[in-house]
């Protein structure tokens, strides 16, 4: 199948998601889905699980976050060692810095991101900078 999810939340995320990550995965392989991005809640709190979860199921792991506060939202894909740095780099802020703000960080580093949100003022913001990585 040609399709990969890519929101997902599990019982990494509280409140969030219930499934373990094995049973996500294998549910994903039984599904014939290829590719799995986890997103778990501000925070990559599951990721080397799912990575081993993942692979135990042919499974390509993509390793993202929902990102979320009080007034913005999006969810954050790593395509690579430099989108996950500025990943990293972003969630630390998060919990941080009192006046964190998504667009500001993406701002200062958004290269080697996807970036998929429902919230038009992230989008515009994020759109006048450069079109590569939104959705």
């Amino acid at each position: 199948m040609n399709y990969a999810a890519l929101h997902l939340h599990s019982a990494s995320s509280p409140q969030w998601g219930v499934r373990s990550l094995s049973d996500l995965c294998a549910a994903a392989r039984s599904l014939g889905i290829r590719s799995l991005a986890l997103t778990d809640r501000n925070g990559l709190y599951g990721v080397p699980n799912f990575i081993e979860a993942a692979r135990s199921c042919g499974i390509e792991p993509i390793i993202g976050a929902e990102v979320c506060t009080a007034a913005q939202r999006a969810v954050l894909l790593a395509e690579d060692e430099i989108g996950y740095a500025h990943l990293c780099r972003l969630l630390s802020d998060l919990h941080c810095r009192d006046d964190f703000d998504l667009v500001r960080s993406l701002s200062r580093g958004r290269r080697g991101l996807t970036v998929i949100s429902d919230d038009a003022q992230v989008l515009r913001s994020l759109y006048r900078q450069s079109r590569a990585g939104l959705y």
